[in-house]
């Protein structure tokens, strides 16, 4: 199974998520209007690699992770205040919630027999106003995640 797969796949087993991306974040700008909330979106790698043992002949692959964990500001009912005038306070309460959501993706990652020697630092960035959906949430960073790389026979 490819690493898009795998990763949307224990995107789908979490509880709540509407559903899982897969695309550049220009295409996401794109996309995002269509999509259910709160969503998954895997960027597209930029960059991956090798990691061959000669020792026992194996190759392992990894990948450079970036994921966003994203919900919708609902619309404001008050006509005099919209979407984006909703004060930081309730900004940050919609990317905690996202951050919680990513926590529990990782503890899935954790789990997982077909990803090894997770890194211990996995940096996040605040997700806000982003997109034509205007999005909020958390981009978390899974620096060289390893992964079994099938050869052919």
């Amino acid at each position: 199974m490819n690493i898009r797969d795998k990763i949307g796949n224990l995107a789908l087993n979490l509880d709540g998520v509407a559903s899982f991306n897969y695309a550049r974040k220009s295409e996401q700008n794109v996309s995002a209007d269509d999509l259910c909330f709160p969503n998954i979106l895997f960027i597209e790698p930029d960059s991956f690699g090798f990691i061959p043992s000669i020792v026992s002949g194996t190759l392992k692959s990894y990948t450079n992770i970036f994921i966003q964990f994203t919900t919708r500001m609902p619309y404001s009912n008050d006509e005099h205040k919209d979407e984006i005038g909703r004060d930081a306070n309730y900004r940050n309460a919609m990317i905690e919630e996202m951050k919680t959501l990513a926590a529990e993706f990782v503890q899935l990652i954790l789990r997982d027999e077909a990803f090894e020697n997770v890194v211990n630092d996995m940096p996040m960035i605040p997700v806000i106003e982003a997109y034509d959906a205007n999005v909020f949430g958390v981009e978390l960073q899974i620096p060289k995640l390893i992964h079994a790389f099938p050869l052919p026979c």
